[in-house]
């Protein structure tokens, strides 16, 4: 019996390494198959705050800069195999391979099937297979989060110093990998109230054993090296700036819509519904049964309160400001709600007696991870249609082959693009906003020849080169010149005065 029962759990870990497997061939298909690119904003200026922390650069007035764990992953990165979209990759690739064993270490004891539907649950949420090699902090957030919060799921009830100091450590990872984490507030506020209850304080102590003195380090070091302990509550506050999402300064009707109709927008947007079903149909059904074991409930409120807390939790100290209308802010919470679903169908089939073995269970279970999974691959199919692989060596062709010195105009993105695939080096190719483009003048450095570089990814992605191409150089009494330096990807004009 014991050698069955080994033998059986053997074949478990086998079953749960080889989805583990196919996840990992999946991300690596998705990089080098459907890499969408960069969106030439937030991600690249990443890439340049990074590549300056490598030269030991570092600006306690950027809010950004405050995100040091991925910054220091994309700096070490960068410093192993240099300034890449593979460098750029890397790190974001390799934390969510340890998100999906994370998966796999909370679900170690439950059957191979749950872990698969996990899994699904997770890529189901497009946007983590999206994100799951771009220059952005939100997946190691996630991560974080979910190191945390597995530790308390599992050990809780034993009081585990362990588990309490992983959970802290991780939370304060979380923190300083992107201050969303807050968003977690009201999932631990309430497992803390559910705890005090039952009289189980201990792992909190000694969580708290070790995050304070974690934050005492923090903010002393923060104080050491820019003379205040809150510098970085005063560069989000310096950095604010007016955007769709300012809720906080908005007429009171867009706060009503983000709150309503916009909130069923973004769940549905993050492919969140599934969870939303599940947790309610749990509960409708527990209520009808008149379910006495307050376990079951513990699962499907976890997605209830999650999904509370993306609406209505604000992540401003100073004000009420719920979270923007982007579902990369939502990945935290995705492997939470994806563990928890599976728990709470594992559960219902538990308690209706059906058993999942059989075609009449594995029929129905494939055809939801499929269900699952087409919103991703459509999207992968999308990101491959932009053709960013002809894309990239397009414009990396014209940079190589404009002369030097030389000042090039074009859209946001064509200039943060520039920069970023010149290693951001200080050379004697210059990248320019089109706007910024000056008058001619008798003054002009006749040696720098001048540039409009078109194309159109960078373009759309810019929503456009600028307003008015024409009245700009019209403006500014110049002409544009065809050249020969162009591709059919790329074109290149020349800037002169006539």
């Amino acid at each position: 019996m014991v050698v069955r029962r080994a033998c059986g759990s053997f074949g478990a870990v086998k079953g749960k390494l080889a989805v583990l497997a196919v996840a990992v061939g999946v991300l690596l298909a998705h990089h080098y198959w459907a890499f969408y690119g960069h969106f030439g904003f937030d991600d690249l200026y990443y890439a340049e705050l990074a590549q300056r922390l490598l030269h030991g650069s570092w600006d306690p007035t950027d809010h950004y800069s405050y995100r040091i764990v991925p910054l220091t992953c994309w700096a070490t990165s960068y410093a192993i195999f240099g300034i890449g979209d593979h460098a750029s990759a890397l790190p974001a690739f390799l934390a969510t391979v340890a998100l999906l064993s994370v998966l796999l270490y909370a679900l170690r004891d439950r059957p191979t099937w749950q872990y698969a539907l996990a899994v699904a649950f997770f890529f189901g949420m497009r946007w983590n297979l999206f994100y799951s090699d771009k220059l952005m902090p939100d997946v190691f957030v996630g991560l974080f989060s979910a190191v945390a919060w597995t530790a308390y799921v599992t050990q809780r009830t034993e009081g585990s110093t362990r588990g309490a100091a992983l959970a802290a450590v991780s939370l304060f990872l979380a923190f300083n990998s992107k201050g969303t984490v807050i968003l977690l507030v009201p999932l631990f506020l309430w497992y803390f109230v559910l705890d005090v209850r039952n009289g189980r304080l201990r792992w909190w102590g000694r969580l708290l054993v070790v995050l304070l003195p974690l934050l005492a380090v923090y903010f002393t070091i923060i104080w050491s090296l820019t003379g205040s302990p809150l510098s970085r509550f005063t560069a989000i506050t310096a950095n604010h700036y007016l955007n769709p999402c300012s809720y906080d300064v908005l007429p009171w009707p867009h706060l009503r819509e983000r709150l309503t109709g916009g909130f069923l927008s973004l769940l549905t947007q993050a492919y969140l519904l599934p969870h939303l079903f599940i947790a309610a149909g749990a509960l409708i059904y527990y209520a009808v049964r008149r379910t006495r074991d307050r376990r079951a409930y513990f699962f499907p409120l976890t997605v209830v309160i999650c999904l509370l807390s993306i609406n209505f939790m604000s992540i401003s100290l100073t004000s009420y400001n719920p979270i923007c209308l982007d579902p990369r802010h939502l990945l935290l919470f995705s492997p939470i709600l994806a563990i928890s679903s599976v728990l709470t169908l594992a559960d219902l089939l538990r308690r209706s007696r059906m058993q999942p073995r059989g075609w009449s269970f594995y029929v129905p279970l494939t055809l939801l991870i499929v269900a699952l999974l087409t919103p991703a691959a459509a999207g992968a199919r999308y990101d491959r249609s932009l053709e960013y692989e002809r894309v990239k060596p397009a414009l990396e062709d014209i940079i190589a082959a404009l002369p030097r010195p030389a000042t090039v105009y074009g859209s946001q993105v064509l200039v943060n693009y520039g920069r970023y695939y010149t290693a951001f080096a200080d050379t004697d190719l210059t990248f320019r906003l089109l706007d910024e483009l000056p008058p001619c003048t008798v003054d002009a450095a006749a040696d720098t020849a001048t540039f409009l570089v078109r194309n159109w990814y960078t373009d759309w992605h810019s929503g456009g080169v600028s307003t008015d191409v024409a009245g700009i150089t019209t403006a500014r009494g110049v002409i544009l010149e065809p050249t020969s330096l162009g591709n059919e990807r790329v074109s290149v004009e020349q800037i002169a005065c006539p």
